[in-house]
């Protein structure tokens, strides 16, 4: 058993998960493709924790592991974008394996090693599509923890701009938050979430958001993200 815990394994972050995923569920996903490469599944789990009523949620990513790096590249590149119960998942190579609370714990080390100033209990969130809601992203970031709020910054016209600011009771839940939800996909957008600065929702944080976003994602439909021109009149 030393021999076969000195050997290495791989690891496979899976992100974006639907909430009622089960272990067997995600293991069933993976199987032909981790077979097809040659290598075997030791676990699949998806990652949870207690919520607020002591009931036991999902918290929208689980990892995958198998008994060779070589065998989960080959199972990444087979099912990247792949459907699992209607969610596409994203998935990427992950070095250490983890679930639940070690998991929670590894995604906020990681966060606070990045800036201990920046980590804190407010995430911005960008890309969001314009017919994504409030309701919309309270879902997807609720079982992570307590939101206190949840803001969709509009448009003169009523629209929102393409981001959010959410706000979690504790520095941990916002650091599961960002790990779990980060670069999963909301009506076909890639989410983008990040610690929120002080100034961020100044007018000039919120110009700043809007610029980044229009850069960022140029060519893709979020161009109504830049700036928008003035009105000129028009003589009827």
């Amino acid at each position: 058993e030393d021999d076969q815990t000195d050997r290495p394994v791989g690891w496979i972050y899976v992100k974006n998960l639907k909430f009622s995923t089960t272990d067997a569920a995600l293991k069933k996903h993976f199987d032909k493709a981790v077979s097809a490469a040659g290598g075997v599944i030791h676990s699949a789990k998806v990652a949870r924790r207690k919520g607020p009523d002591g009931k036991v949620l999902s918290m929208g990513f689980g990892f995958v592991e198998t008994d060779s790096p070589a065998a989960a590249k080959a199972a990444i590149q087979s099912l990247q974008g792949s459907m699992l119960e209607k969610h596409k998942v994203q998935l990427q190579l992950s070095k250490h394996g983890g679930t639940g609370a070690a998991a929670a714990k590894k995604a906020s080390k990681a966060a606070k090693s990045g800036s201990d100033k920046a980590a804190g209990t407010k995430l911005v969130v960008r890309n969001v599509a314009f017919e994504a809601t409030k309701k919309d992203l309270m879902g997807l970031f609720g079982p992570f923890g307590h939101i206190k709020s949840c803001r969709l910054p509009k448009k003169f016209d009523g629209n929102h701009r393409g981001f959010a600011f959410l706000e979690f009771t504790t520095k941990q839940e916002a650091a599961n938050a960002l790990e779990g939800v980060g670069g999963t996909h909301l009506y076909g957008r890639r989410l983008v979430v990040e610690y929120a600065q002080a100034d961020d929702e100044g007018q000039a944080g919120l110009n700043e958001l809007r610029a980044k976003t229009a850069a960022k994602f140029a060519g893709d439909d979020d161009a109504e993200e830049a700036p928008a021109p003035k009105r000129m009149k028009r003589n009827l």
